[in-house]
């Protein structure tokens, strides 16, 4: 199959990350892992049908309510994950990011 259109021609040929995309990686992945520690930490140990605190809707409320602290943690400078994982990045390519 060709593709005429040079403007819908897309390039399948890996390219050199840049400094800039690495670091957004790390910030990224450091959201990620940020999400995922706080979503297990105030997940409910004893969760019980019966109990009036433990419905969709809290579930609901709970899951938001850790995505805001989230952010706020991310917005402050995180805890300095993705700093360690840049430079552990650049120390290992020798710094090769053009």
């Amino acid at each position: 199959m060709r593709i005429e259109n040079k403007d819908l021609a897309i390039s399948l040929k890996p390219q050199e990350p840049s400094s800039q995309t690495v670091k957004k990686a790390c910030q990224d992945f450091e959201a990620f892992f940020l999400g995922f520690v706080f979503k297990k930490a105030f997940q409910p140990l004893f969760t019980s049908s019966s109990s009036p605190f433990f419905s969709q809707e809290e579930t609901w409320f709970r899951e938001m309510w850790v995505d805001e602290i989230t952010k706020k943690v991310e917005e402050s400078g995180g805890w300095g994950i993705s700093d360690m994982l840049y430079q552990r990045l650049v120390e290992e390519s020798k710094g090769d990011f053009s």
